[in-house]
């Protein structure tokens, strides 16, 4: 017999109870057992005539024709009737990723976290709990939930105080789990696990109902559509990249890497159609490659990972030269990625990714001439103002003199400063005030000329200038223009040859103003006629002082009044600056 409790007599008087009193209690004990089991019998047997009107009830709504929604939100509302929960989902497994998604829930917009569900996703790997589903097979019950449990640390959550949870096969796989989620403590009992375990393996039977779960072929065919989508997509990137990509893979039939995919860029950076590469192996980029030692080592890479008994993954990043189809040798920047997945068939793959990096190179270059150029620059004034400096000290007698070259060498300063503020504001694209106001460019162009006379005679060279007998009207600024023009005849000057002479001519359009300056310097090789522009550049170096400011500071104020700067020279042929002006106001001035 099982005890189940007792009946107990207590009383006040003393010797109330005399010895026959127990037998007689014994009786009315033996008789309210009998009761409290009768009524134990009737419930049980409700309980159980519940629970086989709620599964009959849930095969009868689970066999009727409706959406897959309509099927979870009826399922979860019969489970209501057998087992209470503040929130309940079904959870459908992500095969290619691995982890259980959201796929239909009751009860949480209650907690604010309706919008979240859809987020989430479990795996094995963050969840114990579904690890333990999935290889159990097996409902879970958590009664009371500790805060110290690292699978209930989201405080999105913590309303959650008893969990359980049953996994839903389909034909012998693992397809999700049932989750219900209560607010009370220590409700869900290991006593529920059969009971929910009976529920799941009705809804896996509606679930496989053709009715109900999705065709084969409707899964196909959204998988497919989802690939092309992602295919697409990825077409999209690699299309509209800069940089050069390659990929190559085994397969069964060709145990070597092959070429699979190159994309536009990489086609157009080394002048190869796809035909030359689509099949072929990693030799048509290593062939092309200067080093021996770079190509030396990735074939050690890519054979090292080849022989490797376990899926590996190795990244290989490092900077070569590559010669091109039509001979040009050009710097590239590259990232190798090698990959083994499947070890029993020697399955690996291997993307490059190829980078030109020579105006990158070739703009380090020029900021390093730059910066030797311009400590040059400063360095002189400044030794030079320390000198006088010392003699006005030593030499007071000569005073006026010393304080003259200080006061020139500080304005050269200043010149040479303004120059490194307006590259830097134009680099930077900062707001910079043009003043337009209508002047005559005749009148500028004349007295700047008058201007630079005397440097010219200093080297025996002769200005001429071929100007209209007429004023020419432009809107500029005229300050800025002063500046282009300045710098224009100050550089023809300063490289042509001695005794010889340099032309300034303007003509007059309609809508535009022509300016040329021509010398009969050194001239300029074709290769640097754009590259002399650039900030930081000087086509010959060493041997006339300056920063290489001056052209990339001119072609910005030209620009800027939407006009147009360009030279036609050669090598020991001079050179002839040309500077197309419009004499309208720019469209963007208001």
């Amino acid at each position: 017999q099982e005890i189940i409790g007792f009946l107990n007599l207590d009383s006040i008087q003393p010797n109330a109870f005399v010895t026959v009193d127990p037998a007689q209690l014994m009786v009315f004990a033996n008789q309210v057992g009998v009761a409290i089991e009768k009524i134990r019998l009737i419930e049980s047997e409700k309980a159980q005539r519940e629970l086989s009107d709620t599964l009959r009830a849930i095969s009868d709504v689970l066999t009727r024709p409706m959406s897959l929604e309509e099927l979870l939100k009826a399922f979860l509302e019969q489970v209501a009737h057998v087992i209470p929960y503040d929130a309940a989902a079904i959870w459908y497994i992500d095969e290619e990723k691995a982890a259980d998604h959201f796929s239909y829930g009751v009860g949480y917009e209650k907690f604010g976290v309706q919008d979240i569900m859809p987020t989430l996703q479990h795996t094995a790997k963050n969840s114990h709990l579904m690890q333990r589903l999935m290889s159990t097979g097996k409902a879970l019950v958590v009664p009371e939930i500790e805060g110290n449990d690292p699978e209930w640390q989201d405080p999105r959550f913590s309303w959650i105080k008893s969990w359980a949870s049953a996994p839903i096969f389909i034909q012998g796989q693992y397809f999700g789990k049932l989750v219900l989620d209560s607010t009370q403590k220590g409700l869900y009992k290991p006593s529920y696990i059969p009971l929910l375990e009976t529920l799941t393996r009705q809804l896996s039977i509606a679930l496989e109902n053709v009715n109900l779960l999705e065709t084969l072929e409707q899964r196909v065919a959204k998988r497919t559509q989802e690939l092309n989508r992602e295919r697409q997509q990825l077409q999209t990137i690699l299309s509209s990249m800069d940089e050069g990509v390659i990929y190559l893979e085994t397969t069964p039939q060709t145990p070597n890497l092959t070429v699979r995919y190159v994309n536009e860029s990489l086609r157009t950076l080394l002048g190869i159609s796809s035909d030359q590469f689509i099949g072929h192996s990693l030799s048509i980029i290593l062939s092309r490659i200067k080093s021996e030692k770079i190509v030396q080592h990735i074939n050690s890479l890519l054979e090292s990972v080849y022989q490797e008994t376990k899926p590996t993954q190795l990244v290989w990043r490092d900077e070569f030269v590559m010669q091109l189809v039509n001979g040009q040798e050009v710097d590239f920047a590259a990232t190798l990625t090698v990959v083994k997945t499947e070890v029993e068939h020697d399955f690996m793959w291997a993307l490059m990714v190829l980078r030109d990096i020579s105006q990158e190179k070739a703009l380090n270059a020029q900021r390093e001439r730059f910066v030797a150029n311009a400590s040059h620059e400063l360095r002189n004034p400044l030794s030079n103002l320390f000198t006088r400096m010392y003699l006005l000290e030593k030499q007071p007698d000569r005073q006026e003199e010393h304080i003259a070259v200080m006061k020139r060498t500080v304005e050269r300063l200043n010149a040479l400063a303004e120059d490194l503020l307006d590259i830097a504001r134009f680099n930077t694209h900062s707001h910079l005030q043009f003043q337009y106001i209508q002047f005559d460019l005749r009148e500028l162009i004349h007295d700047i000329i008058e201007q630079q006379r005397s440097n010219a005679e200093i080297k025996g060279v002769t200005i001429i200038e071929h100007l209209p007998e007429q004023p020419v009207q432009v809107w500029a600024d005229r300050k800025r223009i002063e500046q282009v023009i300045t710098n224009l005849i100050f550089n023809a000057i300063s490289y042509t040859k001695e005794k010889t002479t340099v032309e300034v001519q303007l003509e007059e359009q309609q809508e535009y103003i022509l300016l040329f300056v021509q010398d009969e310097g050194i001239g300029i090789a074709p290769e640097f006629h754009e590259q002399i522009f650039l900030p930081f550049f000087r086509a010959s170096e060493g041997k006339v002082s300056g920063t290489g400011l001056g052209l990339a500071i001119a072609k910005e104020i030209i620009e800027r009044h939407e006009g147009k700067i360009w030279v036609e020279s050669d090598l020991n042929q001079g050179s002839r600056f040309i500077v197309q002006l419009p004499k309208r106001l720019p469209q963007h001035f208001n």
